[in-house]
């Protein structure tokens, strides 16, 4: 790359030469920013579904939850209404 840089100054006039260079340059940063931003966009995405599937899980969790706790107050609530006919019958 050295060499390349060098052949282009010694054949081309200073200031196209400081162009070529400069747009070589630019076109590798573009291209070095461009990977990092993809790379950059895959890992948020993959992030993302992680974040998706846990709270998919955890809301899965918090129905059946839910579910028990409404159980358990159906039943304790049917043994408060047998306790309540009970005490009116003695």
């Amino acid at each position: 790359m050295e060499e390349t840089t060098f052949n282009i100054f010694q054949n081309l006039a200073f200031p196209i030469a400081v162009s070529a260079v400069l747009f070589v340059g630019g076109f590798y940063f573009a291209k070095k920013m461009l990977q990092e931003m993809h790379d950059r966009e895959q890992s948020n995405l993959k992030l993302r579904d992680q974040y998706i599937a846990y709270l998919q899980m955890a809301n899965t969790e918090l129905i059946g939850a839910i579910k028990e706790n409404s159980t358990a107050f159906n039943n304790f609530s049917q043994t408060l209404d047998e306790f309540k006919k009970l005490l009116k019958d003695h």
